[in-house]
């Protein structure tokens, strides 16, 4: 494990997504992270010795979201869509969906 140093940094939008806003300032406390991968093997054992639940699984709060459109409160996940055309490497939205229900107890994300 290495120790990352906490900090404050400005996240969201006031333009794009409504899910994005307000920009905001935001202060992260320091924790630690490993230095390698990990496995899904390790991340299993992790969760059915803490009962972790991760992001993907709880369905967000609108509060959290304001003017976010109702029918995107939905637990989910980003899942990687191999495309089968050529794509501008710029926009990873191009090989990147986002998939309600999706999350790593599932085989496809």
């Amino acid at each position: 494990m290495v120790s990352i140093q906490g900090g404050t940094f400005r996240m969201g939008s006031d333009c794009h997504y409504a899910e994005e806003a307000p920009a905001h300032r935001v202060t992260v406390a320091s924790f630690l992270i490993d230095r390698t991968p990990v496995t899904n093997s390790q991340f299993r054992k992790f969760v059915n010795a803490t009962n972790y639940v991760t992001f993907a699984e709880v369905t967000p709060n609108p509060r959290d979201y304001p003017g976010a459109l109702p029918h995107m409160l939905q637990a989910g996940s980003l899942a990687f869509t191999p495309p089968n055309h050529a794509v501008d490497l710029r926009d990873w939205s191009q090989w990147w969906r986002f998939k309600f229900g999706a999350h790593w107890r599932h085989p496809h994300g």
